[in-house]
């Protein structure tokens, strides 16, 4: 009897520390795609599809993948271009913008900074999946971009979607500002939940308590 209570006292000891050895990942840093690709070329200018929408070109200021927070970050930058050069293209409306973050990520919220031409994003959705072939994927939306077009700098449209575990992300475009061939857009960013779990020694914890609250009752039955 001496031996089960002071096994279920160490246990309770134990489970009481699991919260003191629980670490949370900081919530809210900008996470970058390993690597961007379009379903299609913007016909005006192919290599759009790999220039500038994730190389903070045109951006006023320049974020730290992992470190700098994405809500103070996105509140205050704008975005401004001269020409194609800075801005990422795909085919006209139905087209998509994909994005491989190279291992499974959480990710609640995305930034677009939108260009000033009658090829500006309007309306898409957001589309994730743990498989590059999108066999297996959540939708979200549909969004609406605010910022539509105007004078440069253009400050950045944000939105916020349930996080959930993926590695492969599309914006698929719905419509543009009225272009017939091609949808392009500055810069996009990629908030982190921060929902991440860092591992913790809570379990070895418990089980070592357990043990010794064994260990101290067999002396006490001696």
């Amino acid at each position: 009897m001496i031996k089960i209570k002071g096994l279920t006292t160490s246990l309770i000891i134990a489970a009481s520390m699991t919260g003191v050895f629980s670490m949370e990942a900081a919530a809210g840093p900008i996470i970058t795609p390993v690597s961007f690709s379009v379903s299609s070329p913007d016909p005006a200018n192919s290599t759009l599809a790999t220039n500038n929408i994730l190389d903070q070109s045109g951006l006023s200021a320049n974020y730290v993948a992992g470190v700098t927070d994405f809500d103070s970050f996105v509140a205050t930058t704008t975005a401004s271009f001269a020409g194609q050069a800075e801005l990422g293209g795909a085919g006209a409306p139905s087209s998509y913008f994909e994005f491989d973050f190279g291992a499974t990520v959480d990710i609640d919220g995305l930034a677009v900074w939108n260009q000033n031409g009658s090829a500006s994003l309007d309306t898409f959705t957001v589309e994730t999946s743990l498989l590059s072939d999108f066999s297996v994927s959540q939708v979200f939306g549909t969004f609406t971009m605010a910022i539509f077009g105007g004078a440069n700098p253009i400050a950045a449209d944000v939105f916020s979607f349930n996080s959930n575990d993926f590695r492969y992300l599309r914006i698929n475009n719905l419509t543009n500002a009225g272009f017939s061939s091609a949808t392009r857009i500055n810069e996009v960013a990629f908030r982190s939940s921060g929902i991440n779990t860092v591992p913790e020694p809570a379990p070895l914890a418990l089980l070592g308590l357990g043990l010794l609250g064994l260990g101290l009752a067999r002396k006490r039955r001696h």
